[in-house]
């Protein structure tokens, strides 16, 4: 593939994949839900504005701890130098914002996870002259880490991804454009420090990889997904990496598919990985798979239309329910966010969450005692971005 080609490919997609953020849950099967009904009910659709900024933009990500807290975490650019913020939620009630380290230059924060000691750890993406480059700090006893550069030498970094295991490791996923092609890379953290990055997908001329999605099950085993570009087309694939520290050869999951790009992942407590992607003929379509008994499910069509590539999020319950939300154009050029459950082949239908008069973008989800919590950004015209917040009760059918 000729390198004009290719960042092209890379400023497209820079722009659309870089947003979405996909959270892994510990649900466990069974469980009488009905699929059939619109989830949340109408009463439930209470999103409340957590923040206010005059910049033009915000990207949340909220995150879960293994002991049910909860943290949001932005980076505010509209208020002099570019800093990471946070809050988090102690009872019923979000404490005030709350600022973290300065950023050398504007950044866009790109993950979040809660580690092992109930510290949250984030990753965002910085311009370094001709370079963007992907940087990690996170909370401490006595405050914030200082930023440190993941990046492996002066490779552009892209959509950076962040998840944390069972021990409270973090692993960072992410693409760059190498040679004359992308390739997915990997790093891991653990109590001596980041781990030597490691390019997970092969060296091939003939095809370009993109938009990791990474996730850890119990066993510690390392789940992830990206989609390859090449003259055949889209394809999503599934590759792991177990104890005895290689990757496995790559599985194709939209077999079938012409097109098929942006895949999520999510766990559940089982070590099942959940998959969901977009494809369809003019890329309008959100399908659904999981691994079961070591073979992945068909393919399921969860609903049409969704807007973009960007703004997926999933999460599991502990009764194996998958909840899915996403970014759609709903007329007049307005964007919102849509909620599906479902598990197997039967979803609910998709309820607009937000119902914004402008954009609303950025969802992301986590759950935390058995509630659900979305958070996305709404942008206010003249006054600026929102940071709104949504939770709903999910414990014994969520209503």
């Amino acid at each position: 593939m000729r390198r004009a080609g290719t960042t092209v490919y890379l400023v497209v997609l820079t722009a659309l994949v870089a947003l979405s953020g996909c959270f892994q849950r510990t649900p466990d099967p069974g469980g009488a839900v009905d699929l059939s009904a619109a989830f949340p009910p109408a009463a439930a659709l209470k999103a409340v504005t957590l923040y206010r900024s005059p910049a033009p933009r915000l990207f949340p990500r909220i995150a879960a701890g293994r002991d049910g807290s909860l943290q949001l975490a932005w980076i505010e650019s509209g208020n002099g130098r570019p800093r990471v913020m946070t809050r988090r939620l102690e009872g019923d009630r979000w404490q005030s914002p709350s600022p973290g380290v300065e950023t050398e230059t504007a950044a866009l924060l790109t993950g979040a996870a809660v580690d092992g000691k109930g510290r949250l750890q984030v990753l965002y993406l910085q311009q370094n002259g001709k370079t963007q480059q992907v940087y990690h700090t996170g909370q401490t006893a006595q405050g914030w880490s200082p930023r440190q550069n993941l990046s492996l030498g002066n490779l552009p970094v892209i959509a950076p991804r962040l998840a944390v295991d069972g021990r409270g490791d973090l692993h960072a996923a992410w693409y760059s454009a190498v040679e004359h092609n992308a390739a997915v890379f990997y790093r891991r953290q653990d109590g001596k420090g980041w781990h030597a990055g490691e390019q997970v997908t092969p060296r091939d001329p003939l095809a370009t990889f993109w938009a990791p999605s990474v996730a850890v099950g119990q066993d510690d085993t390392i789940h992830m997904v990206y989609f390859t570009l090449s003259a055949r087309g889209a394809a999503v694939l599934y590759s792991r990496k177990g104890p005895d520290g290689h990757w496995s050869a790559a599985q194709t999951l939209s077999e079938g598919q012409r097109f098929a790009i942006a895949p999520c992942i999510a766990m559940d407590r089982l070590g099942n990985p959940h998959v969901v992607w977009k494809g369809g003929q003019r890329n309008e379509i959100l399908y659904y798979s999981t691994l079961r008994a070591g073979r992945w499910t068909p393919p399921v069509t969860i609903a049409g239309r969704p807007d973009s590539p960007v703004d997926c999020a999933l999460a599991v319950d502990k009764r194996g329910i998958v909840y899915l939300v996403w970014r759609e154009i709903t007329g007049r050029g307005n964007q919102d966010i849509f909620l599906s459950r479902g598990r197997d082949e039967r979803w609910s239908p998709p309820v607009n969450v937000s119902r914004s008069a402008g954009t609303s973008y950025a969802v992301t989800a986590t759950l935390a005692n058995e509630t659900l919590h979305l958070s996305w950004a709404e942008q206010a015209g003249a006054e600026g971005s929102h940071i709104r917040w949504l939770a709903l009760d999910v414990g014994s059918g969520g209503g």
